[in-house]
């Protein structure tokens, strides 16, 4: 029915025997080994998944560790038939994310399992989270230290539906915020894969936690990144131009809105980017996002979180 609707061509039934071919190899697993509990990242990757299933059909517990320094921010059906669908229990990292779970369109799990959610620290985030109050900008831009952190150029790799603008469009969108804002480095995305040539643009590649306290402000045109979770436990100003990356959780744009210089954009008419960062440059900036989504309300590290969850299930 779905190849019908969408009209996928001819090729159906080569498509259904790379499926069968898929199917049988993972069946020859050996399924010999038992445990009593099965730990695990995200179950993105099918064989993971395959694990995870096996597990819970056999009523073995199936503990799911969150990645990315926050829970709960994006609204992504991924997250939801992912994360969220193939466990009994969830640690994920601030307070915040259960309810976000809860209320989010597409965070639920496919078969109303309901994993037990567990919220713990990101070790980084406390580390470098600044309770001090957010600089302000000031109105010459031209004497900061400023460093633009895009999403890596993706292909065909998307999870979609939300992250569908084009690499050629965020290429010449990229292009255009560095003919407008000239004192700006470029962090590189640690997995960028494609290579897209800049002209008289410094691209730094160290890794963002290492270089973050270099930089007075951040530009950034994507608030669901592990990038931004790091930045924003700072106290220093992020500009985020809204370009329509991703789906925020209703929680989350709240306070995300309160914690940046928020600024919708047409990259098809992006206008006078400087005029709109100085139409903003004095708001003040409040950080009440990194204590809800990162941060537990216990001080237990993250490692001994997921000890006393597996103590605690294990002693049932």
């Amino acid at each position: 029915n779905i190849w019908d609707k969408y009209e996928l061509g001819n090729n159906f039934y080569h498509f259904i025997r790379a499926l069968k071919i898929s199917f049988k190899t993972f069946n020859k697993r050996n399924n010999n080994y038992k445990y009593d509990l099965l730990l695990m990242g995200s179950p993105v990757k099918i064989p993971v998944r395959i694990e995870a299933i096996n597990a819970l059909a056999k009523n073995i517990p199936t503990i799911c560790i969150d990645h990315g320094n926050e829970t709960g921010t994006e609204d992504n059906p991924a997250w939801g038939y992912d994360e969220q669908s193939y466990c009994s229990h969830f640690i994920g990292y601030g307070s915040v994310g259960a309810k976000a779970i809860k209320n989010g369109k597409y965070l639920q799990s496919l078969f109303n399992n309901n994993p037990k959610y567990i919220e713990s620290n990101c070790t980084f985030i406390k580390n470098i989270y600044n309770h001090e109050e957010i600089q302000i900008l000031g109105k010459d831009l031209s004497k900061l230290k400023l460093a633009y952190i895009p999403v890596k150029f993706m292909g065909i790799e998307r999870l979609g539906p939300y992250l569908s603008i084009s690499d050629e469009d965020y290429l010449e969108w990229q292009k255009y915020i560095f003919k407008h804002i000239k004192n700006l480095d470029y962090k590189a995305h640690p997995k960028q894969r494609n290579k897209y040539e800049f002209e008289n643009i410094k691209i730094v590649r160290d890794s963002l936690e290492s270089c973050i306290n270099r930089y007075d402000c951040f530009v950034t045109d994507n608030v669901m990144s592990t990038a931004f979770t790091n930045i924003a436990a700072t106290n220093k100003a992020i500009i985020y131009f809204n370009i329509g990356f991703g789906n925020l959780t209703e929680c989350a744009e709240k306070v995300i809105r309160q914690r940046v210089i928020w600024i919708d954009v047409d990259i098809s008419n992006p206008g006078s980017l400087l005029e709109k960062i100085e139409k903003r440059i004095d708001k003040k900036l409040i950080n009440n996002y990194t204590k809800q989504f990162s941060i537990a309300g216990h001080s237990d590290d993250r490692e001994e979180t997921i000890i006393k969850t597996i103590k605690s299930i294990m002693a049932k």
